[in-house]
């Protein structure tokens, strides 16, 4: 992994959690806000769409592809998950 690939793009801290790019995008919740559900606490989250290919496929290159996954700090993953309704 590159260093702005460990780097919050927004805050320039480390980035510790990853999302996917649509709920960086995403203007409201109803994208969907998906976590691993036997991790707690974890700082990972993607969109409705991602899980659909998620659970029929696991995370195969095509749903790499299509989450676009994206480093952020703390911080914006808390903004986001907020953002979202959670």
């Amino acid at each position: 992994m590159s260093e702005n690939e460990t780097v919050c793009s927004l805050h320039e801290k480390e980035a510790t959690a990853i999302v996917c790019i649509h709920l960086c995008t995403a203007e409201s919740a109803s994208v969907g806000f998906n976590v691993p559900a036997d991790i707690v606490n974890d700082l990972e989250a993607w969109c409705d769409e991602c899980e659909k290919i998620v659970r029929k496929e696991g995370w195969t290159d095509r749903a790499l592809k299509l989450a676009d996954l994206r480093p952020c700090c703390v911080g914006c993953f808390i903004s986001i998950k907020t953002r979202m309704g959670h």
